[in-house]
């Protein structure tokens, strides 16, 4: 991810090497997203 004007966006050349380490929740106030772990 990346911060970009106040806001965590994705990296969309990033999404297949996601390691779904949560990283990206823990960098959001407010708990305002929610990842949602397909195995």
């Amino acid at each position: 991810f990346q911060i970009e004007g106040g806001r965590v966006m994705p990296i969309h050349a990033n999404e297949d090497e996601c390691t779904l380490c949560d990283l990206c929740v823990d960098q959001c106030p407010g708990q305002a997203i929610e990842v949602i772990k397909l195995y």
